[in-house]
């Protein structure tokens, strides 16, 4: 995946400590078809505020968090969680906080 992210993308890695998972985070996938970022509980209430102004452009998923397009039109699937439970559970192969610039593959 390129280094360029979206604004809002840098937004919930940044401000909310969200962690990008699956093909987004994996350097050698240029074409996702959408960001999947886990945010933390203790930061979920600032990461809602990205969320679109119409209701009917956002979507529930299955872990209880959102899917929804931001405004470059990105695919953005996110959802509250923490990253010990990604770490511990086989939920994907990439981890990528570009903010840190910190990547973690699972073999």
């Amino acid at each position: 995946m390129s280094a360029e992210y979206s604004s809002t993308v840098y937004f919930l890695c940044q401000q909310c400590d969200g962690w990008i998972i699956g093909s987004a985070a994996d350097p050698e996938n240029d074409d996702p078809r959408d960001i999947d970022i886990i945010i933390p509980f203790s930061k979920w209430h600032m990461a809602i505020g990205v969320l679109p102004k119409k209701k009917d452009k956002i979507k529930v998923n299955t872990f209880g968090g959102f899917k929804f397009k931001d405004s470059d039109g990105v695919e953005i699937d996110m959802w509250p969680g923490e990253l010990n439970t990604v770490l511990t559970s086989y939920v994907s192969q990439y981890l990528y906080h570009p903010w840190y610039g910190i990547r973690y593959k699972r073999y």
